[in-house]
């Protein structure tokens, strides 16, 4: 494990955890699937090499440490010999001011308002917003609202975010 405790490393990756099966009941059946954890490893991480490291932001990790999908997804990072730290001891406040100190790359579901304005307002270099291209996205209009945000009128428009902000469906 490394030491990066109080404030972000340049040269960390932050990735914010929100797991929200386990915040919202039928979560999937609303638009909000996240990938299996072997899909963000290798996915969603698959530019990074062994000894790269993670930092990742969540409300889903306490004392008893018994949250599934954050424990699969620790498990496949680390498979790949990839450095990773849960940052699971301070409140929400604290967590957006880490990720809005993030200063290489940020990665988190786009359907999270949270993850988003603290990207936006982060002085990261590369933005990664994504979602994962299911029925219940296009019928919410989730994918049809954040493209339109993204091509429209949004980022482009933002000179500032048009090179660092990017929205992944997969």
């Amino acid at each position: 494990m490394y030491s990066y405790y109080v404030t972000p490393h340049p040269y960390v990756l932050y990735q914010h955890f929100r797991n929200f099966q386990t915040e919202l009941r039928n979560a999937a059946g609303h638009g909000f699937e996240d990938l299996a954890p072997r899909r963000i490893a290798h996915e969603l991480f698959a530019h990074l090499k062994a000894g790269d490291k993670i930092a990742i932001t969540t409300r889903q990790y306490g004392d008893n440490n018994n949250n599934t999908a954050l424990n699969s997804l620790l498990y496949e990072l680390r498979a790949r010999d990839l450095e990773v730290r849960v940052i699971g001891d301070q409140d929400a406040v604290q967590d957006f001011c880490f990720l809005m100190h993030a200063q290489k790359e940020i990665l988190g579901y786009a359907r999270s308002t949270y993850f988003i304005w603290a990207s936006i307002l982060s002085n990261a270099t590369s933005i990664r917003a994504y979602l994962v291209n299911t029925t219940a996205n296009w019928r919410s209009g989730s994918m049809t609202r954040l493209m339109d945000y993204e091509l429209n009128w949004g980022v482009n428009a933002d000179p500032l975010l048009r090179d660092r902000y990017h929205l992944e469906v997969y």
